[in-house]
């Protein structure tokens, strides 16, 4: 299934910007892969786009660290690490907004 973001703030900046969209495949089994660029339903920080990081493998659950491409972007220690349940879907276009 395919959906559509609005990009909230500058945590992804210079990739993405205030008012960009995003096209997301939501699949409950993909597999994700560092460096991908992720839609997240944080626990504390509500609808989230990230960068994986790297990926955590424990048991049958993985774990994903997420950054921000901006310096200033929330921490990784402060989002901690999310679980495959907790990701919304892998972003594949951006629409950018008319600057």
């Amino acid at each position: 299934m395919l959906r559509f973001y609005k990009v909230v703030g500058a945590s992804m900046t210079p990739t993405f910007y205030q008012g960009d969209y995003v096209l997301c495949l939501t699949w409950p089994l993909f597999r994700f892969t560092e460096s991908q660029v992720v839609v997240v339903n944080h626990p504390k920080y509500q609808t989230i786009i990230k960068r994986i990081k790297c990926i955590q493998q424990i048991s049958d659950n993985r774990s994903y660290w997420l950054v921000g491409d901006n310096p200033q972007s929330t921490s990784s220690q402060e989002l901690g690490f999310v679980t495959q349940k907790n990701i919304a879907g892998l972003v594949l276009l951006k629409i950018a907004n008319k600057r």
